[in-house]
C-alpha cells in the first residue's frame, strides 16, 4: 500500500494533537532533514511514520508522517 498524491489522509494539526480533519496529499518529501528532501510521487506506508516524510496538503498546510493516517477502504 502506497501513499500518493491527490490520496486523501486523516490528518492532525498542532503537531498531531488536534481532531483528525481530512485532507488531500498535493506533494511528498522522502528522506526529510531540516524540512529539504527528495520529491516523490509515492511512498511506501509504512515509511509514512516519522519526519523523514513530509506532505503539502492541499488546504495550504503541511505535516509530518507521524500527523496523517490512511484512511481505510480508501485505494
Amino acid at each position: 500500500m502506497k501513499l500518493k498524491i491527490d490520496d486523501k489522509v486523516e490528518w492532525r494539526d498542532c503537531w498531531g494533537s488536534d481532531s483528525p480533519e481530512i485532507a488531500t496529499i498535493e506533494s511528498i518529501s522522502t528522506n526529510c532533514i531540516d524540512k529539504d528532501g527528495i520529491r516523490a510521487d509515492e511512498v511506501e506506508w509504512h515509511k509514512v511514520k516519522d519526519e523523514s516524510v513530509i506532505v503539502s496538503l492541499t488546504n495550504g498546510s503541511w505535516a509530518y508522517g507521524y500527523q496523517i493516517k490512511r484512511i481505510r477502504g480508501d485505494k
